[in-house]
Parts: structure tokens; sequence; C-alpha cells
């Protein structure tokens, strides 16, 4: 599988949020700040399949099957190709985008040697405390331990992660 996504928002979580959290005065190390967040959002979003920023991800798959998995929670599916065709919905194929993961279901067997190529955009998950909470500590910890998180650390974060999936 190969997912290319584009037009990444940004995260729920702003610079001055991180700032007060780290007690840094205004405009400290900005830069620094804004790539630890980016991280920490990209790492959250990677443990929980959760979008927490919107964004349209095309995902390309080999054939041989009639269910294929979307990575994340889907706002709606723009298009569907087999082999470059075009497929319509609910003739070839239904979206159930209410499940965990959510996926595309073919009303036939894909042929083992196609391409299967599916858009989809993606709306962020908003006023989610309990993530925005994770990018924060998580973003802090790279702050405060620059050569690296120790176990405990990464456990505590994963397991929080792991809750937040469920």
């Amino acid at each position: 599988m190969r997912i290319k996504e584009t037009g990444k928002g940004t995260s729920p979580v702003t610079v001055e949020q991180m700032e007060a959290n780290l007690r840094l005065p205004s405009g400290f190390d900005t830069a620094l700040i804004t790539r630890l967040i980016a991280s920490a959002t990209d790492y959250v979003e990677k443990i929980t399949n959760v979008a927490v920023r919107t964004r349209t991800v095309s995902a390309a798959y080999g054939g041989g099957q009639s269910i294929y998995d979307l990575k994340y929670l889907a706002n709606a599916v723009t298009s569907v190709k087999v082999d470059g065709e075009l497929y319509v919905v609910d003739e070839g194929y239904k979206v159930y985008n209410t499940a965990q993961p959510c996926y595309v279901k073919f009303t036939n067997r894909i042929d083992q040697e196609s391409i299967v190529e599916i858009e989809y955009t993606v709306t962020a998950t908003t006023n989610n405390e309990a993530i925005n909470e994770v990018i924060i500590a998580y973003a802090t910890a790279m702050y405060n331990q620059p050569e690296g998180l120790g176990e405990l650390d990464m456990r505590r974060i994963n397991n929080r992660l792991t809750s937040l999936a469920q």
C-alpha cells in the first residue's frame, strides 16, 4: 500500500499553548516549538489513526481482495479507480465510513494484478482535549529531553494513545 497525504492542516495545539506549558516567554524559539508540535502531532496520528488535521489522502493498493481498509475515518470518498478506470459508488463499491477502520467494499473481488486507487478527504477531529493533552505532553517531553525520550516516557505516552484509539 502506498499513501500520499496532501493539504495537511495545522495542529490543534498552538505555539502559545506550548509556550505556556513550557513556561517560556512569548516568541522564544518559535521555530523549534512549531517543529515539536508538528512532530508530536504526526506521532499521535500515526499511533491512533485519528486525524487531528484535515487533509486529502490518496491510497494505492494491490488487487486480490474485495475490502480495502482506509487509514483514517473518512469524511468523504472522492474517487475510486481500478487500473485507472473510475468506479461509481453503489454500483461497483460501497463506503463504510462509520466503521473503525473505515473501509471500501467492492461488489466483486478485484483482480490480483489490478491497482486500486482510493482518494478521500479527512476532516480533523476537533475539540478533543485528551488528544491535545497527549500532543502537548509528547512535545514537552521532546523539548525537555532533546537526546531522546526514555523508555518510561514512551511507555506512558503510548499507553495514553492506546486508550484514546479504542
